[in-house]
C-alpha cells in the first residue's frame, strides 16, 4: 500500500513541493535559525523520535541476526549473490514499510513551522495596535494571515490525500499486529530470535503511528485557538486602560515568589534548581548559570542517588531470583523502577527548566505590580477549600509515614548487614533517602504553589468585575469607564492563562509520568497487600508511598478544577450583568468576556492526553481498580501454573 501510495501519488506530491515553494516566496517566510537549546524542543517529540530509531535499528538487527542463522544451517544452498539478494530485500521490505511514516512526518513538520509563522505575525499585527490609523494597516495582514491559513491548510490535505489509503491500511493492521504480538509473546520463548523480530517490528510500527498523532495534535495547538480573543478592543473602547505601575514603584516581593521561595532554597540545597539568587525582590539579579559550581554539587547529589539506589535496586534483584513466588514479589521491583522513573522525570523538568521558572516568576511579578494586586501576609482559612485542606493534612500524613516506613526499612537493612554498613554509607544512605522524597514531591509542590497563586489572581479579577457592576448603573460616565476596567479585566484572565500555560509546558513530562504510573504503582500496592502478609515491611512502604502519590494526584486535581470554577464564576457573573441602560461599548465588552473565557482551558492538562478535572478521579479510579483485578488473576494464573508444573 505505502509503495502503491508513493508511485500513484508522485504527481501530488510534486505539485504540493511546488506549491509550498510558491508559499513560501508569497509569504516571506523565513525558516527559524535560533540557536540550539533543549528547552526549545518538545519532550514527547524527542522521546518518541529516539524510541523509533532504537526500534528500527533493534529491527535491522534482529534481521541480519536471523538472516545469518539461516545461512548457517543452509550454507550448501546459498549462493554469495542470493545472499546480497536476500539482504537487500530486507532491507527494502523496512524501507517502503517507513515511507509513509517519514514522509507525513517531514511535510508536516514543516507545516508546523509555517503555522508558527502566522502566528508570530498575528502577534506583531496584535502589538501594532496602538492607534487608529495603525489599526487599519493591521486589518490588512490579518486578512493575509487569514488567507496564508487557508493555504496551509490546503498543503496538509495534499499530504493526507496522498497517503490516506496508507493511513488506513496501517491503523487497521497496527491493532492486528499489536493483538498477535501480545498473544504470541506469552507463549514463545525469551531466547527465541523471531518472536524479538516480531515485538520490535510491531513496537517500530507503534511507535511511529503515536509520533504521527502527536504531530498532527501539534498542529492544531499551534494555531490561533485564543489569540484573537485576548486582543484589545482600541475601536469601541473610550480608551486604552493602562495596566503597567510606573518604573519608580516601591519594589517587594510578589505573592508568586513568597508562596515559592521557601521550598525554592530547600530545592537549591539537594541540587535541583539552578535559580541563583532567587532570594532577590526583584529578581534582576538571579540568573540561571549552568557553568558553575553548584552543577559539580548538583552531579554529587546525582552520584550518591545513583549509588545508594542502584545497590537497593540490585540487592532486590538478587533476592526476588533467589525466593519463590516470584510474581508478587517482583511488583516490589516495579513499583520502586516506576518511582526511580518518576524522580528521574521531576529532575530533568525541574533542572532543564530552571530558565522558563525564572522567567515565569517575573512575568508573574509584573502581572501583580500592573494589577495592583494586594497582598496579605495572612492567608485565612475561608480563603481555601475545606475539601482542599483534608487532602492537604492527608498528604502530609502520608509523607510522614512514607518516610518513617522508609526508615524502618534501613533500620532493619542495617541489622541485617551490620559488618557491612560503614557509618558513612549509613549517612549517605539516609540522606539519599530524603532526596528521593525531595525529587519526588518536586513536581506536586511547585505546581501546587504556583496555581495557588493564580487562583488568588482570578479571584481578585472575579471582585473587578463585581465591582464594575455596581458601579456601572451610576451615570453614563462610570459606564464608559468600566467597560475599559471590564476589557482590563479580560486581558488579565489571558494574562494568567498564559501563566498557567507556562506551568503546564515545565512540568507537562512530569505530569504524564506521574498520572500513568500512578495507575500501576496503586494496582500493585493492593494486589501486594492481598499476596503478602500486612506486616511485611516492603508491603506497607510500597502502600504508603503509593498512598502518597495519590493523595498529591487527587490536590492537583482539585487545585486545577478550582482555577476552572473561578473562570466558570467569572462567566457567570458576566451572564447577569444588566445591560439595559449600558452603553454599545459596556455591552460589547461585556459579550466578549462571556464568550472570550472558558474554564476549561484554565485547568491543568497533561500533555493534551487529558484535562486534570474532577471526572479524571472517576476515570482514574475505575482504571486502578480493572488494573487490580487483572493482576489478581494473573497471580491466581500463574500459581497454578507454576503448581502443576511441580
Amino acid at each position: 500500500m505505502n509503495i502503491a501510495c508513493l508511485v500513484r501519488g508522485s504527481a501530488k506530491i510534486l505539485q504540493l513541493l511546488r506549491d509550498a515553494l510558491a508559499f513560501e516566496r508569497s509569504s516571506a517566510f523565513r525558516p527559524v535559525t535560533k540557536t540550539f537549546r533543549i528547552q526549545d524542543l518538545s519532550w514527547l517529540k524527542i522521546v518518541m523520535r529516539l524510541l523509533v530509531l532504537v526500534s528500527l535499528v533493534a529491527t535491522f538487527s534482529l534481521v541480519a541476526t536471523v538472516h545469518y542463522k539461516i545461512f548457517l544451517t543452509r550454507r550448501k544452498h546459498w549462493h554469495p549473490v542470493l545472499k546480497a539478494v536476500v539482504v537487500c530485500t530486507s532491507v527494502v521490505f523496512i524501507f517502503y514499510g517507513s515511507t509513509m511514516y517519514v514522509c507525513t512526518i517531514c511535510f508536516c513538520e514543516v507545516l508546523v513551522q509555517y503555522v508558527k509563522a502566522q502566528v508570530d505575525a498575528f502577534g506583531e499585527c496584535q502589538a501594532t495596535w496602538v492607534t487608529r490609523l495603525a489599526l487599519r494597516d493591521a486589518a490588512s495582514r490579518v486578512e493575509a494571515v487569514r488567507v496564508n491559513v487557508c493555504k496551509i491548510r490546503a498543503l496538509k490535505n495534499a499530504v493526507n490525500d496522498v497517503w490516506s489509503p496508507a493511513i488506513v491500511t496501517s491503523s487497521a493492521c497496527l491493532v492486528t499486529m499489536l493483538c498477535t504480538t501480545l498473544y504470541r509473546s506469552f507463549y514463545a520463548k525469551v531466547g527465541h530470535v523471531e518472536a524479538w523480530l516480531r515485538f520490535t517490528y510491531t513496537l517500530y510500527t507503534a511507535l511511529s503511528f503515536v509520533d504521527m498523532v502527536l504531530l498532527s495534535s501539534d498542529m492544531g495547538s499551534v494555531g490561533f485557538k485564543g489569540k484573537g480573543k485576548h486582543v484589545q478592543d482600541i475601536a469601541d473602547s473610550p480608551h486604552e486602560p493602562s495596566l503597567r505601575q510606573p518604573d519608580d514603584a516601591p519594589t517587594q516581593r510578589s505573592l508568586m515568589l513568597r508562596s515559592f521561595v521557601g521550598y525554592a532554597w530547600f530545592c537549591r540545597f539537594f541540587g535541583c534548581l539552578f535559580i541563583s539568587g532567587i532570594n532577590d525582590k526583584s529578581l534582576k539579579a538571579s540568573k540561571v548559570t549552568w557553568k558553575s559550581a553548584y552543577t559539580l554539587y548538583t552531579f554529587a547529589w546525582l552520584a550518591i542517588l545513583v549509588c545508594i539506589e542502584g545497590d537497593a535496586m540490585m540487592r532486590k534483584f538478587r533476592y526476588i531470583a533467589n525466593s519463590t513466588g516470584t510474581f508478587a514479589l517482583s511488583l516490589e521491583i516495579i513499583t520502586f523502577t516506576i518511582a526511580i522513573s518518576k524522580v528521574v522525570t521531576n529532575m530533568a523538568c525541574l533542572i532543564l527548566g530552571s530558565r522558563r521558572m525564572l522567567k515565569f516568576l517575573r512575568d508573574a511579578g509584573d502581572f501583580e505590580r500592573s494589577i495592583a494586586l494586594v497582598v496579605s501576609r495572612k492567608i485565612t482559612m475561608r480563603s481555601r477549600s475545606w475539601l482542599r485542606l483534608i487532602v492537604r493534612l492527608a498528604v502530609l500524613a502520608s509523607l510522614v509515614t512514607t518516610s518513617i516506613s522508609i526508615a524502618q526499612v534501613h533500620q532493619s537493612s542495617f541489622a541485617s548487614s551490620r559488618k557491612h554498613w560503614h557509618p558513612i554509607l549509613k549517612a549517605l544512605a539516609v540522606c539519599s533517602s530524603t532526596a528521593f522524597l525531595v525529587y519526588e514531591s518536586s513536581m506536586y509542590v511547585t505546581v501546587t504553589c504556583f496555581c495557588g497563586v493564580l487562583v488568588r489572581y482570578l479571584q481578585a479579577q472575579v471582585e473587578a468585575f463585581d465591582e464594575c457592576r455596581r458601579t456601572s448603573s451610576t451615570s453614563r460616565i462610570v459606564v464608559r469607564d468600566a467597560a475599559a476596567r471590564i476589557e482590563a479585566i479580560r486581558m488579565n484572565v489571558f494574562k494568567i492563562k498564559e501563566l498557567k500555560n507556562v506551568i503546564n509546558d515545565v512540568w507537562c513530562p512530569a505530569i504524564v509520568t506521574s498520572s500513568a504510573s500512578l495507575v500501576a504503582i496503586l494496582s500493585m500496592a493492593l494486589c501486594r497487600f492481598y499476596k503478602i502478609l500486612s506486616g511485611d515491611r516492603q508491603a506497607f512502604l510500597g502502600g504508603t508511598y503509593s498512598a502518597f502519590g495519590a493523595l498529591c494526584f487527587v490536590d492537583m486535581v482539585l487545585l486545577s478544577s478550582e482555577l476552572g470554577s473561578e473562570v466558570q464564576k467569572l462567566k457567570d457573573a458576566a451572564k447577569t450583568a444588566r445591560l439595559l441602560e449600558a452603553t454599545d461599548s459596556y455591552s460589547l465588552q461585556v459579550r466578549y468576556l462571556h464568550e472570550a473565557i472558558e474554564a476549561d482551558d484554565m485547568c491543568l492538562n497533561a500533555g493534551g492526553f487529558f484535562r486534570f478535572d474532577r471526572s479524571l478521579l472517576v476515570a482514574m479510579t475505575g482504571t486502578v481498580i480493572t488494573f487490580t483485578v487483572i493482576l489478581l488473576q494473573t497471580s491466581d494464573v500463574m500459581k497454578h501454573a507454576m503448581g502443576t508444573n511441580e
